[in-house]
């Protein structure tokens, strides 16, 4: 825990009844306001232990800390409805634990899309919940608790309860009975942390409606002219009128998303913090911000939003991983008493060359600025030895053969070790010095980036397309993000996922499907298609048309150790 929170670590112990007692733990990766110890507590006896960023919703002023704000308004509450209307304010990604001491009740959650991890554990009388699997209860078994909503634990009787108080969208009636209206359609939910779980009273509202059902004629998205699929412009081609202001919105939304997240932090970097926190007058210019960076499309977009709103002064560090590989070509050495023949081994794999391309794209729209372009290259027997030290216990409690893949490449990307080019051309070893990291999950899923939503499309047409977006969406949560968060703050880094800020959600569920994705399109321009246009807008012509490529397979990590494996089988190398 303290990798993830390595400035100040806070230790409670609470009386929560006459038979119980609660351990409260805190490791705090600072970032607003004051240094604040966790957990933190008010004169009541309540205590809150808060993983989070508060960007829209609550009001919380610069130079103070988000946490401190939110239980100083939880201190107030007096009913279960008052503290669903505070999460329902609340917009941007969380995961928290509060002790409600007035009324012994525990309460816990994370946000809707599940961005930050937070794990159970039930054995031998022993409750725990934690960011991640802790050595307190290591033999024990954990599981992530459910983004369905936030849930409250009374402990004030004998016989301990849970009550669920689930997510619901915006245009919903939150009064019973719920199960018309909760976003993950849950009537029953199944027992948590060991004990039967009942639906509240209220729910938590979203900040976005559900999806847009329209769909659209044959004729609607028909193209009728022969176009030139090879030039730079040809998504100039099939935009219709309705894109117009739409591709404008989108660059504003998702730049607003952008700068929040970028603004949102210290005004010192990683490697300045400590001496920061010593002196409040030390200046930095070294990099604040990093991107995960293929080169994709998404990647692409969020570093040139990005440079709209980083100090011109500082650089942007572009995270680029490689996998080691070998060479299609040896070298045979001659002579009687000759050697076996040589291996050579690269790293120049897809991501590494759209990586490039997509820096000199950059280059070209923002010259002022410096991009640290970070080659992180990875051997074999680095992936094989981290993997078995550090990232299986950050993948768990998943277990199959995808989470290890992007477990591994994203864990190498974040911790941003590698090299980059210096002002004479040479390569020079490099670390990020970036506590925020942008991350562009979430776009696939909301404008039909994967080769399923295609497939999907030629089965069920525009209806078929719809329902799996809409099941995508719902299902985000349970995916990948907590794994992710467990991933990249290994590294006392933070990420932050501009395509899943609220607004940017609320602003795309309300678009009709057709004017989003147009899977009529060929491959690299129909899919995600709103998304190109607005990169096309800003300058990113090629980089508009790139088509999907999953890191997995654009690391090569999924090749590294030549192993021949279905996604979905679980992985004998994290146990």
């Amino acid at each position: 825990l303290k990798r993830r929170g390595p400035d100040v670590q806070g230790l409670k112990t609470i009386k929560l009844n006459d038979q119980q007692s609660g351990v409260f733990y805190g490791c705090t990766l600072h970032f607003r306001g004051d240094l604040t110890q966790q957990p933190l507590t008010v004169q009541d006896g309540s205590a809150l232990l808060w993983n989070g960023e508060i960007f829209y919703g609550l009001q919380v002023p610069a130079d103070e800390n988000d946490g401190s704000i939110l239980l100083n308004k939880l201190s107030l509450c007096s009913s279960d409805g008052e503290i669903s209307i505070i999460f329902s304010q609340i917009k941007g990604p969380f995961a928290f634990v509060y002790w409600q001491n007035c009324k012994k009740q525990l309460w816990f959650g994370r946000d809707i899309f599940g961005r930050r991890s937070l794990l159970s554990s039930a054995s031998d009388g022993i409750l725990s919940i934690a960011s991640l699997k802790t050595s307190i209860v290591s033999d024990s078994y954990w599981s992530e608790i459910p983004a369905h909503g936030i849930y409250r634990m009374d402990l004030i009787e004998s016989v301990q309860s849970l009550t669920l108080f689930p997510w619901c969208y915006e245009d919903s009636e939150a009064t019973p009975p719920l199960d018309t209206c909760n976003l993950f359609h849950i009537e029953t939910p199944e027992a948590l942390c060991g004990m039967p779980l009942t639906l509240g009273p209220h729910a938590i509202s979203t900040s976005f409606s559900v999806l847009c059902a329209e769909v659209p004629s044959v004729t609607d998205t028909s193209q009728e002219d022969e176009v030139d699929l090879t030039s730079p412009d040809v998504l100039d081609q099939f935009v219709q009128p309705e894109h117009e202001e739409l591709i404008e919105e989108l660059i504003s939304v998702l730049g607003e998303a952008v700068r929040i997240r970028v603004e949102c932090q210290a005004q010192v970097c990683h490697h300045c913090m400590p001496a920061f926190l010593k002196n409040k007058g030390l200046d930095c210019d070294h990099s604040r911000v990093a991107v995960l960076f293929s080169g994709g499309i998404d990647s692409l977009v969020i570093a040139a939003l990005a440079d709209r709103y980083v100090a011109t002064n500082e650089p942007i560090d572009l995270l680029n991983v490689a996998f080691q590989q070998k060479s299609n070509k040896s070298i045979q050495k001659s002579g009687k008493n000759a050697e076996p023949e040589e291996v050579i081994y690269h790293y120049n794999v897809p991501d590494r060359k759209t990586g490039l391309e997509g820096l000199q794209q950059l280059e070209e729209i923002a010259p002022l600025r410096k991009w640290n372009f970070v080659e992180i290259n990875i051997p074999v027997e680095e992936l094989q030895e981290t993997r078995s030290q550090r990232v299986c216990d950050l993948v768990y409690p998943l277990n199959t053969v995808l989470d290890d893949s992007i477990g591994c490449a994203i864990w190498f990307a974040a911790r941003g070790k590698g090299v980059r080019t210096n002002s004479c051309g040479d390569f020079e070893p490099y670390e990020t010095t970036a506590r925020v990291v942008l991350v562009g999950m979430g776009a696939d899923e909301q404008l039909a980036g994967y080769s399923r939503h295609r497939v999907k499309f030629n089965t069920g047409g525009w209806p078929g397309l719809l329902q799996e977006i809409r099941m995508e969406i719902e299902r985000i949560s349970s995916r990948n993000l907590g794994r992710d968060d467990r991933i990249i703050s290994d590294h006392s880094r933070e990420s932050r996922f501009p395509f899943l800020d609220e607004n940017v959600v609320k602003f795309l569920s309300q678009i009709p499907i057709w004017l989003k994705a147009n899977l009529t399109l060929p491959r690299g321009i129909g899919e995600k298609f709103l998304l190109r246009c607005s990169a096309h807008r800003i300058g990113l012509k090629s980089g508009a048309l790139l088509p999907k490529r999953a890191i997995q397979f654009g690391s090569r990590i999924a090749k590294a150790e030549n192993r021949k494996e279905k996604a979905s089988d679980v992985c004998q190398r994290l146990e």
